[in-house]
């Protein structure tokens, strides 16, 4: 993990909420703390600014949804959910993008993908989608 990357993992880790984990995922580490800072307190968001540290997270402790950046890095948001997806077959997730909709995804992911949201997103939107993706029953 780079320099600027811990540093968002212990920001993410250092003042969470209460509530379900999200994994949330984004290379941009002003949206990403960002992002964190308006799911608390009612979720427990960790940070992560690739496909590699989400999925370092997702080894160490489960997340329950996962919103996820589609343009990362070392990847993107589809290919690191099928990942996840091996993780917790249950997981579901929002894919995030700033580049307009992303095409379908993959058939073996689609049923984990809750909802597509554009950047900037609200606060609400972002809770809201959390809550949807929670309230979704998995498939698996």
């Amino acid at each position: 993990m780079g320099a600027n990357n811990a540093y968002i993992h212990v920001m993410a880790e250092s003042v969470n909420g209460g509530g379900p984990r999200v994994l949330v995922t984004d290379d941009n580490a002003e949206v990403l703390v960002t992002f964190c800072d308006l799911l608390r307190p009612e979720f427990t968001p960790v940070g992560a600014a690739s496909c590699a540290e989400a999925l370092a997270l997702m080894r160490e402790e489960p997340v329950d949804v996962a919103l996820l950046d589609y343009n990362l890095p070392d990847g993107n948001g589809y290919t690191l959910l099928a990942d996840l997806v091996v993780c917790n077959p249950r997981i579901r997730a929002v894919i995030i993008t700033g580049g307009g909709m992303p095409s379908a995804g993959p058939v073996s992911i689609e049923s984990h993908i809750v909802r597509c949201l554009v950047k900037p997103a609200s606060g609400e939107a972002l809770r809201s989608a959390v809550r949807e993706a929670l309230s979704a029953s998995p498939e698996s």
